[in-house]
């Protein structure tokens, strides 16, 4: 059992095993900075989208974890798989699959590479049993977790790179397993208080200092988890009484905190929560569209903008927010993992990834679970499954790379499977997996390059928006051209040539139009891009058509709270010879508009006189 470096007596005691570890100085160093990269990383002032900076430090970890367990394989003669592997390796197989029938194919490949990232790097540490490994990962994870908090209160570079508070209370939520567990990884009792000082002082900040609040929801499943846990070992009887009683407490606070404002919360609570819940219902609605194959790898935004207002057929409520009721945004994430999970890969793709956990967690828990290492994992996993019904964990590198650890951990392979003193020997299948793998292996630091680049050349292109128009979208053509399969680069295109023409009071050619619109075009119909399209339209005489009917009738459909939606609606109805069409828009914008500004009110006035005038025989 100790010839992976791994021992119970290891764990429990504290006492390295001395005898020939798996793991390497490689591994740990590589793991340490790419943790640290993950996680604190951030592009410097001025660079937009500093939460993509963080896939870098994946990458560089998921290349350089490559490299160290090629040099382990090539001592050890290769490992053993096992069905965790399989399920593992039959998810992405999926997920690839799928892209096939993605509507965006383009996308899809930027998923696929994170996908591609996070599979290498729970395969590798399932098999790194070295207590010096995860000491270092502990180390590393509780230093940037507080590195991190001090950034935030700091105020420096956008919460340390995430750009979105959401993500780095994500990210802290996903330590405090880390935390809680460290004196025991560690082995000294003594620093007990240490750890536990670093989770309460964790804990402190994300309940009083930060102003999100999916921490209301995960902490309560973490502690409810551990709970159950102790019970567990005292007799199923507890167990269930204990699981049974959070959830009644958990549902009671929560009502009566949602009309009397418990814990001042109930703003908060509503704000958030019944948005995510209109998001979530129209996601299941476009699960139905496709329930057994689901939309494909990378579809999600491409494809939500047809679903974004089909909640208010079936919900008793609608909060009107624009974020999440097709205003002027583009929605990347369905704020419910699980749910967004369903829709891209179908119920077969959600069926495989269960079952396998399932499976390894049953079987994990039977033969482990009187590892600290491993509870630490399964806490931590409690949490991610907890969060991903509310948020998008999933979707943020820092906490995507945080649950592959805590997977990794919990699923971890055991060391009786020793076949003798050459080592492990490797199956059929996993040395063709390997084999892949190393093909690859280049690919992550290629992809990690050209988005460090894109990113760089994007950021030029948003700081000469206004003032060097032209070259403001030469640079986003670069950018898009550099990096394809990012949305935001795509989606792009076509304003920023809008407003090259507004600055230049040039009209550029149709076929540039075309061009820049079918690039943006490809990450969906959004209300973003076909409202320049129909301004583009208007403004070359386009009236009427095949192209206009449709555009009109999909943003008057998808942003009906959107007061520029109908101030643009009276100006084609005008055109079309529609008086009463003008009036109606007009009526829903000044409803819409409280504060028009003068040129706004000017622009109104106009219109209705012009109206008026259809009016006279």
């Amino acid at each position: 059992m100790s010839s992976q470096g791994w021992s119970a007596d290891t764990y429990l005691e504290g006492a390295p095993d001395k005898k020939k570890r798996s793991g390497s100085i490689l591994m740990r160093l590589v793991v340490a900075a790419g943790l640290a990269l993950a996680l604190v990383f951030h592009g410097g002032n001025g660079q937009y989208f500093p939460l993509e900076y963080k896939w870098l430090g994946l990458a560089l970890m998921a290349g350089g974890m490559l490299i160290a367990a090629g040099v382990h394989l090539w001592r050890s003669q290769g490992f053993k798989s096992d069905v965790v592997d399989y399920g593992a390796l039959l998810f992405f197989a999926w997920a690839v699959a799928s892209w096939f029938w993605s509507a965006d194919p383009i996308g899809g490949v930027d998923t696929l590479m994170k996908l591609l990232l996070l599979f290498i790097v729970f395969v590798i540490l399932r098999r790194y049993n070295d207590v010096i490994l995860d000491r270092v990962i502990i180390g590393t994870v509780a230093g940037s977790a507080m590195l991190s908090m001090l950034i935030e209160r700091g105020g420096i570079a956008a919460f340390g790179g995430y750009f979105n508070q959401n993500y780095q209370t994500e990210m802290l939520l996903a330590t405090l397993p880390f935390m809680l567990y460290f004196h025991r990884i560690f082995g000294r009792p003594g620093l007990k208080w240490l750890s536990w000082g670093l989770g309460g002082l964790t804990v402190v900040y994300l309940l009083l200092l930060n102003q999100s609040k999916i921490e209301f929801v995960v902490i309560p499943a973490m502690l409810s988890s551990a709970l159950l846990v102790m019970a567990w070992r005292k007799s199923w009887a507890i167990s269930v009484t204990v699981g049974v009683a959070a959830v009644i407490l958990f549902f009671a606070l929560g009502w009566l905190g949602w009309e009397s404002g418990f814990a001042g919360l109930t703003g908060a609570v509503k704000t958030s929560l019944l948005p995510r819940v209109e998001i979530t219902t129209n996601t299941l609605l476009l699960w139905l569209e496709r329930p057994l194959l689901g939309i494909g790898v990378g579809s999600f935004t491409a494809v939500y903008p047809l679903f974004q207002t089909a909640h208010r057929d079936l919900l008793p409520f609608d909060t009107g927010q624009g974020m999440l009721t097709g205003q002027n945004i583009i929605l990347a994430q369905a704020h419910n993992d699980w749910a967004q999970l369903l829709a891209v890969f179908g119920l077969v793709g959600l069926l495989i990834l269960l079952l396998t956990f399932f499976i390894a967690w049953r079987r994990g828990m039977i033969v482990l679970r009187d590892q600290p290492i491993v509870q630490a994992g399964g806490l931590l996993v409690v949490g991610i499954c907890a969060n991903a019904l509310i948020d998008f964990p999933l979707q943020n590198a820092a906490t995507a790379l945080l649950a592959a650890i805590g997977f990794a951990w919990l699923l971890r392979v055991e060391s009786a499977v020793q076949e003798g003193a050459g080592g492990l020997r490797a199956s059929v299948p996993m040395r063709l997996v390997a084999i892949l793998v190393a093909l690859l292996a280049a690919l992550p630091l290629f992809w990690g390059e050209r988005l460090a680049l894109a990113h760089v050349t994007f950021t030029q292109g948003v700081q000469n928006h206004y003032v060097r128009a032209e070259q403001a979208y030469r640079l986003y053509r670069q950018a898009e051209s550099l990096y394809p399969p990012f949305i935001q680069f795509r989606a792009q295109i076509y304003m920023a040539l809008q407003v090259w023409e507004e600055v230049a009071k040039a009209r550029q050619p149709e076929s540039e139009h075309d061009r820049a619109f079918a690039i943006s075009l490809s990450t969906g119909p959004q209300t973003v891009v076909l409202m320049p399209r129909l301004a583009h339209l208007y403004n070359t005489g386009q009236y009427t058509g095949e192209e206009v009917e449709r555009w009109r009738k999909l943003v008057t459909k998808n942003a009906p709270d959107v007061p520029q939606v109908w101030l643009q609606e009276s100006l084609f109805e005008l055109r079309n010879g529609n008086p009463e069409g003008v009036v109606a828009a007009l009526a829903r914008f000044e409803r819409l508009e409280a504060n028009p500004n003068t040129y706004t009110v000017s622009l109104v006035q106009n219109i209705r006189q012009e109206a008026a005038a259809l009016r006279k025989p």
